[in-house]
């Protein structure tokens, strides 16, 4: 069965033959395949994923190709990933409340750690949001899809133009043309948090532009963060 679909790729439930298990088999869509630099990133995400090692992370086994028919010259090409049963913190959000704090702020320590360990690794996500924050049936944080991610300290995207998801782009980010690092998946989830206690996004503008120079240029202001009983811790934090 599908367990989930995205911008480039499908997630099924598959069960192996050889050994019973199951598995989560990312699948990239036909449409992507021709687009050499989406094609270079999935492969790129399985490599990277087979290298690393934390509780936090998703498990990856590799990336492969099939040929759909002997000859043809055409592959699907895919992953074989840990299947997870479980919602990401979106989904939650988009069904129910918003968090308590004391489960968000438990919530955001185990994404820390994964991103503490990425960045020993000199790796930068990228793109944390809690779309890419899965939240298990017994209860473990797993941070899901390094599409995005690069090495920390290099030069990720163009001049002008911003990598990630734009709401939770931290300000060098949405310069684009500049460096990031650890610091740029921290602020990101900042965003992360804010929105997992107060149930909104910190800026909400509806122009892409708009909401990119917000992240550059406003500093954040929330009545809820005093009006909701929350603790000075939280608002430290965020």
């Amino acid at each position: 069965g599908k367990l989930g679909t995205g911008g480039t790729a499908d997630v099924w439930r598959v069960r192996e033959k050889r050994t019973g298990r199951t598995w989560a088999l990312k699948v990239l869509k036909a449409a992507s395949k021709g687009h050499q630099p989406t094609l270079k990133a999935f492969i790129a995400e399985a490599k990277m994923l087979k290298e690393l090692s934390h509780k936090g992370l998703v498990g990856c086994e590799g990336v492969a190709k099939y040929e759909l028919s002997s000859g043809s010259g055409k592959f699907a090409y895919f992953s074989k990933l840990e299947c997870i049963e479980g919602a990401t913190l979106q989904e939650i959000l988009d069904k129910s409340r918003p968090f308590k704090e004391s489960e968000a702020m438990q919530i955001i320590l185990e994404v820390a750690e994964v991103l503490k360990y990425l960045a020993t690794q000199q790796i930068v996500h990228r793109d944390v949001k809690p779309g890419n924050v899965m939240f298990t049936a017994d209860y473990k944080v797993k941070l899901i899809d390094l599409g995005f991610a690069a090495e920390g300290g290099s030069k990720v995207s163009n001049e002008g133009s911003a990598t990630g998801t734009k709401e939770y782009l931290s300000p060098e980010q949405a310069r684009g043309g500049a460096t990031v690092d650890e610091r740029s998946d921290i602020y990101s989830l900042g965003v992360t948090l804010f929105q997992i206690v107060i149930g909104r996004l910190p800026f909400e503008q509806t122009d892409d532009q708009d909401l990119l120079r917000a992240h550059i240029m406003e500093s954040l202001s929330s009545p809820e963060l005093k009006s909701q009983g929350f603790t000075p811790l939280l608002h430290y934090f965020i």
